[in-house]
């Protein structure tokens, strides 16, 4: 409570319940005409702020469609057009349909490919354009050659 805003002072105690409610409204009264003010100060700061900073995220949201076309532009298989529900593209993950799917995506992907050594935690076989194959390790986010 700010210095301004100061309680009311003590009345004597009311005589009557007209009396009682008389103070009681007047009191709530006050109450709400303060709290009105406050409410009334704090939205007009968040409009303020929506009108200042409304044209940036606009610009944000578009980038984020953008990207996410983008993304499913070169994929009809991922696109919502086809009428796949996401649950359906999900279950299928772990079946033939969803591995094939899978293959050929990463197929598309430019080269070097890079695969798990089956058995062997930690190694990765990297996979060039003419086919050649060289097992390593990624450190510090670099591939390095086994050897």
């Amino acid at each position: 409570m700010s210095k301004e805003q100061k309680l009311p002072e003590a009345q004597a105690k009311p005589e009557s319940e007209a009396e009682f409610d008389t103070l009681i409204s007047d009191l709530l009264d006050q109450f709400f005409r303060q709290m009105r003010g406050h409410v009334e100060n704090s939205l007009e700061d968040h409009l303020s702020e929506v009108r200042t900073n409304g044209d940036a995220i606009c610009r944000m949201a578009a980038a984020v469609v953008e990207f996410a076309e983008g993304l499913t532009a070169d994929r009809p298989d991922a696109s919502p057009s086809d009428g796949t529900p996401l649950s359906k593209l999900l279950a299928s993950i772990h079946s033939s349909a969803g591995q094939s799917r899978l293959a050929s995506h990463l197929e598309q992907l430019p080269f070097p490919h890079y695969e798990p050594v089956p058995g062997v935690p930690d190694s990765i076989v990297r996979v060039e354009a003419d086919g050649t194959r060289t097992t390593g390790r990624f450190v510090n986010r670099q591939f390095r050659a086994d050897g």
